[in-house]
């Protein structure tokens, strides 16, 4: 009865891992191909840089690819580890907090 229990428990984490992760490629699909990634911040991001800040700091170094490398995710918060390449090639390694607002998890924070 005890394993039964434990192994109900198991799929929460792995769910929640996968929706932060999910929310963070949205996020950053959204940067590459000009879509509302504005519109994914958390609130606390949002009213720190108003869309047309953000929209100028996307052009000033344009995103060309990204790639999730590690997921750590709370209940309420997470931080996900990316490696963004830029237009002009360089490559950086950012850590990108995520909190979640009404069920949804949003990018918090400078992402890139």
């Amino acid at each position: 009865m005890v394993a039964l229990g434990a192994v109900w428990l198991l799929p929460k984490p792995i769910d929640q891992t996968k929706a932060v992760q999910d929310a963070t490629d949205a996020f950053f699909r959204a940067v590459v191909s000009g879509g509302d990634a504005y519109g994914q911040l958390c609130a606390s991001a949002s009213s720190a840089m108003t869309r047309a800040q953000f929209e100028q700091n996307q052009s000033v170094q344009p995103l060309h690819l990204f790639g999730l490398v590690s997921t750590d995710a709370e209940q309420d918060s997470a931080t996900v580890t990316v490696v963004l390449t830029y237009a002009n090639g360089n490559i950086e390694r950012h850590q990108i907090p995520l909190a979640r607002e009404n069920g949804t998890w949003k990018v918090c924070g400078r992402p890139y």
